[in-house]
């Protein structure tokens, strides 16, 4: 992690052959979500996505990469706040236009998140999967074996899955 003036610095210029870049947020830091956005949408080469430790809404985000960044191969994006993560379905289901994407690593712990993850068997790439927090609704579950490709499922913390006996 980098002080809050550094990153400035960091997200002022752009890579030209960047493939890979990781964000961790710390909490003290108040960096500008129209930086980062304006960062990505500069790196259209990105394959490589990750980006933890935030607390407000990345919707803008998720557009910005879904929008710029048409090989990326491998996203995680991980918050701690669960109440603003993914501030609008919308915004989730904008990476369904990553047909590239082979690796997603989502923190899904509200209804919205459950309703992207019906709409996953369109990311026919997908390989590996890891949910975090899965605390909804278990009807995702049926779309994600329509999932021809995935050879790698996690779900972490995902004990709390509502109505599972209706899917046996």
């Amino acid at each position: 992690n980098w002080d809050n003036d550094e990153n400035s610095v960091i997200f002022e210029n752009k890579f030209p052959k960047l493939e890979r870049f990781k964000y961790r947020k710390s909490y003290d830091e108040d960096c500008d979500d129209m930086e980062l956005e304006s960062f990505v949408s500069h790196h259209k080469g990105l394959k490589v996505f990750s980006m933890s430790s935030f607390d407000t809404d990345c919707s803008s985000l998720l557009h910005a990469i879904a929008n710029n960044c048409s090989d990326m191969e491998n996203l995680s994006i991980t918050g701690r706040n669960k109440e603003k993560a993914y501030g609008c379905v919308n915004a989730l289901k904008s990476l369904l236009a990553l047909k590239k994407l082979t690796k997603l690593k989502i923190k899904c712990d509200n209804e919205i998140v459950t309703k992207f993850l019906q709409e996953l068997p369109q990311l026919g790439a997908l390989e590996s999967l890891e949910l975090w927090y899965a605390q909804s609704d278990a009807g995702f579950i049926p779309a994600l074996s329509q999932l021809k490709n995935l050879k790698v499922l996690k779900l972490r913390g995902c004990n709390h899955l509502k109505n599972v006996n209706s899917l046996a």
